[in-house]
């Protein structure tokens, strides 16, 4: 971590950070007293540096070394005057970041309205003040990367950047290392964040809920890992409770990024062992999120970028996502429990519909290309098993297909839409979705 965390001070210093990796890097600024100071002594030492070799005061030997003291000292004085107005700076900076009149947005309203009964419009910047929701669900997207999305009937306050307070409702956080120290407060309990994604449950005179999907939280000191659960009441302490998601899963595709679906889509709330290959179900798509943020190393060969219907054509050549492009990575499966023959006329037919928030810039269906796709976008923990995947699409027209059992695949014209039709027996029907990361 501290590795990369050097490799994009140097990107930002360089100009050559993209907006999210800036918007990251000043997040993690803003998160403590010590990542303020190493931000500053970065930008210290490379504006230092940079204009002593200018002035040709540095070979490229003692450029490392400053063999001579008296520029030693100077040196040294300098760093330390400058080093003290930069830390000034960044106080005043990550002061500014966490206290903001507007440090967060609307990202998402799906069906949310307030108690009156009037809708709650996307894309009103927000800041200090208490939240009352009567219904639906809203993403609130803070300035230093983290996403939250409650779901009605709630009442929270956002108190500041890094902190809000939970009265009631049902909530999923998604943290990145940006935002860590993150903390959520209800009245049973502290929950600190260490760069992860939760779930947190409360109805007013209940217990707090504290359900950890991925990486680690802290509930009023006690480290709670992924996979774990607690419940807390207020003047009882906290103690393990059972894993359990199902009260998530409303809240938690919005905060992964989809808007929508119908028809039978499941989406899988994260959590240990809750991968594609070993999850199976007859009568839903489950999809799973696989990369919340991946750059492509080199160019993707995928089989469908532009609105349609995807054909099953053979060929060695078809699009392509060049490298240096930011998805966000999504696998849809039809994974019938057991195994079925090829032929079998009880192969069970799904239905559904998924809209995301950002466009989809790209679909994996064949098997060839979700294996060579697996390393860069899959899921880092995937188990995808070792029976034929992907999709077989038809050749001709869609009737003549649902009657072959083939499955149908259409990109619809919004580009954030997919619509599926799908018949699965021995292979696993599996598509990858590439969607922008951000707008």
């Amino acid at each position: 971590m501290i590795a990369d965390r050097e490799k994009q001070l140097s990107r930002y210093l360089h100009g050559e950070s993209s907006e999210e990796e800036t918007r990251e890097l000043l997040g993690w600024v803003a998160g403590n007293d010590q990542n303020s100071a190493a931000f500053a002594r970065a930008c210290v030492v490379d504006e230092l540096t940079g204009e002593l070799i200018e002035e040709g005061r540095l070979t490229e030997v003692d450029a490392t070394s400053f063999k001579s003291p008296v520029s030693h000292i100077a040196i040294g004085w300098r760093i330390a005057a400058v080093l003290a107005i930069s830390l000034i700076g960044l106080t005043i900076l990550r002061h500014f970041l966490l206290t903001s009149s507007e440090f967060a947005i609307v990202a998402q309203s799906v069906g949310a309205r307030l108690p009156d009964g009037s809708a709650i419009e996307i894309d009103r910047k927000v800041g200090r003040e208490i939240f009352e929701i009567g219904e639906g669900l809203v993403r609130l997207d803070f300035s230093h990367g983290a996403s939250m999305t409650v779901e009605g009937p709630a009442r929270f306050e956002l108190r500041d950047a890094m902190h809000v307070f939970f009265d009631e409702g049902i909530a999923t956080f998604q943290v990145p290392e940006s935002a860590k120290g993150f903390t959520v407060d209800t009245a049973d309990a502290e929950v600190i964040d260490l760069g992860t994604a939760f779930g947190l449950s409360r109805r007013e005179g209940e217990t707090t809920d504290v359900c950890v999907f991925e990486g680690e939280v802290k509930v009023e000191g006690k480290l709670i890992r992924a996979g774990e659960a607690i419940s807390a009441r207020q003047g009882a302490g906290i103690e393990s409770s059972a894993f359990e998601t199902t009260i998530y899963e409303n809240a938690w595709p919005v905060t992964s990024g989809v808007l929508q679906t119908t028809g039978r889509m499941r989406f899988v709330s994260p959590g240990p062992g809750l991968v594609p290959g070993k999850f199976e179900d007859n009568e839903h798509f489950t999809v799973f999120l696989e990369r919340r943020y991946a750059r492509t190393s080199e160019p993707v060969q995928v089989d469908l970028t532009d609105p349609g219907e995807f054909r099953r054509i053979r060929r060695n050549d078809g699009p392509e996502i060049p490298a240096g492009v930011e998805v966000r990575s999504y696998l849809i499966q039809l994974d019938p429990v057991g195994l079925l023959e090829k032929y079998d006329g009880d192969k069970p037919r799904v239905q559904g519909q998924i809209t995301f928030d950002q466009p989809i810039l790209a679909l994996i269906a064949s098997g060839r290309k979700l294996l060579q796709s697996d390393a860069m976008l899959g899921h880092e923990n995937g188990d995808y098993g070792s029976l034929p995947r992907g999709l077989e699409a038809p050749k001709s027209d869609t009737d003549e297909a649902v009657s072959e059992g083939k499955d149908i695949l259409i990109l619809a014209a919004d580009q954030r839409t997919l619509i599926l039709n799908f018949a699965a027996a021995s292979a696993v029907d599996q598509l990858r979705v590439l969607v922008a990361s951000k707008p």
